[in-house]
Order: C-alpha cells, then sequence, then structure tokens
C-alpha cells in the first residue's frame, strides 16, 4: 500500500514561502528580540554611566570596569540587533 502522499515536500513548501505558523513563531520570537534589545540598551546605558562617575571620582579601577561592561553589552546588543535583521529578511511583513 504505496499510496502517494497529499503532503507538499520540503522544497514544495520552501518554493511558496513560510506558512502562517512559521509567521506566528516569528512575530513572537521578534517580540523577544525586541525586548531583550530594549533590557540589553539600558545595561548598555547603566554601565556606561557607570564608568562616567567612577572617572569622574577617580576610580580608575572601576570605570575600566564599567567600560569592559559597557563593550561586552554592546557586543550582545549588536548581536541581537543581528538576529532581529535577519528575522525581518525571512519574514519581511514581522513587526518588531
Amino acid at each position: 500500500m504505496n499510496a502517494s502522499s497529499t503532503k507538499p515536500t520540503s522544497s514544495t513548501a520552501s518554493r511558496r514561502g513560510p506558512d502562517s505558523s512559521d509567521r506566528a513563531q516569528a512575530q513572537i520570537f521578534a517580540a523577544m528580540l525586541t525586548a531583550e534589545i530594549d533590557a540589553v540598551s539600558a545595561l548598555v546605558d547603566e554601565a556606561e554611566l557607570l564608568a562616567h562617575k567612577a572617572r569622574r571620582v577617580g576610580q580608575g579601577t572601576a570605570r575600566l570596569w564599567h567600560n569592559e561592561e559597557a563593550r561586552s553589552q554592546r557586543k550582545m546588543l549588536y548581536e541581537l540587533h543581528r538576529q532581529l535583521d535577519a528575522l525581518h529578511t525571512r519574514f519581511p511583513d514581522v513587526a518588531g
């Protein structure tokens, strides 16, 4: 009993584009990425502010630590933006 399947193959599905469940999942992921971008942006701002304050009061070690923290968080921020851009490339109609 080798009945042919009416289910589309993966190559057929990919030619049609993403289905609605893929779009729904992408929308949720975009919202999560956007929230994470907002949170990490706040961490960058806070670390930069603390580094500035440490420099102003002559705390060189603290300034270096906060500058490194800001750099590290900024690196994460760039990666989150890269992921969101890639998601928008794949799903242009997804907000976020």
